[in-house]
């Protein structure tokens, strides 16, 4: 029986082993808030017919921590490694250079911002500005809302009377370069847009200045306070915040939505701007 439960023991532990090695492989394609190029491990792009994950047809660098690089061994894999990245939904924009596919960054290079206070005898008014700069953004939303012609930039061409009319939108033509001549309709246009995945469209500067918070008080002079047997000290407040988006680049959302509360930056979908609030504090000294 001995030599049995040793060969037992002896397969479970190897199956245990596999399970860890398959652990750890996995756990290497998840975003962790930096830059990880095994996420494309499982990414397969058509190679020629056959699904093929893009480490085996690109090599795959992180230069930074904000950065993945993909450079193809073919030019012409470079549009398809971009829509396999996209159908792979892994919450990344590939941009390129025609050399190089660049999924950009969604961190900000650039934060900060002034606070001061200003003072007028019994008076103090307070206030917070914030400021990010140097980011991407995708929207999610906008891709859903252009699909169906919701953004009044899909109302070009389209009336009530005549709702499929044709229109010749901005762009070149890329096989011979001149302005496009081609008519089209808005359905049309914004219809292959987003079908073919174009995430140019919906991109955008994320960057943003704000006015965060205002706060104006009120602090009651000692000499009134002295008729009351308790109260030293009285001051009474209203605190306004996220009072008004003073700078932003994207169209319908705010710059600071984003897809999921952990490392979602530079994603954007179906998310809700900050909440205006207006409040009052008293803070009285006994």
């Amino acid at each position: 029986m001995l030599p049995r439960a040793k060969e037992i023991v002896t397969a479970a532990d190897n199956k245990m082993k596999e399970a860890v090695a398959y652990l750890e492989e996995d756990l290497k394609t998840y975003r962790v808030g930096k830059a990880n190029p095994s996420i494309f491990n499982n990414v397969l792009v058509d190679y020629y017919g056959t699904p093929t994950p893009v480490p085996q047809v690109a090599s795959v660098s992180a230069p930074d921590a904000k950065t993945v690089l993909i450079q193809p061994w073919e030019k012409s894999m470079i549009a398809k490694i971009e829509k396999a990245i996209m159908d792979a939904n892994i919450g990344m924009t590939p941009q390129n250079n025609g050399e190089q596919v660049s999924l950009g960054s969604g961190v900000y290079k650039y934060t900060g911002g002034w606070s001061n206070t200003l003072k007028y005898r019994d008076f103090s008014l307070s206030f917070l500005v914030d400021y990010k700069f140097g980011a991407k953004l995708f929207s999610g939303s906008n891709y859903q809302a252009y699909s169906s012609g919701l953004p009044k930039n899909t109302l070009v061409g389209r009336t009530a009377e005549a709702p499929n009319q044709l229109y010749v939108f901005p762009g070149i033509d890329e096989a011979t370069g001149p302005p496009n001549q081609v008519a089209v309709s808005a359905q049309n246009y914004y219809g292959k847009i987003c079908e073919n995945n174009i995430a140019e469209e919906f991109t955008y500067n994320a960057s943003f200045i704000k006015l965060r918070e205002v706060s104006l008080s009120y602090t009651f002079p000692k000499s009134l306070l002295e008729k009351t047997k308790y109260v030293k000290g009285l001051t009474v407040s209203v605190i306004g915040r996220n009072l008004w988006t003073i700078m932003k680049h994207t169209d319908n959302i705010d710059p600071e939505s984003a897809y999921t509360n952990s490392n979602g930056q530079g994603l954007e979908l179906n998310g809700y701007p900050y909440t205006r609030n207006i409040g009052f504090n008293v803070n009285v000294k006994f």
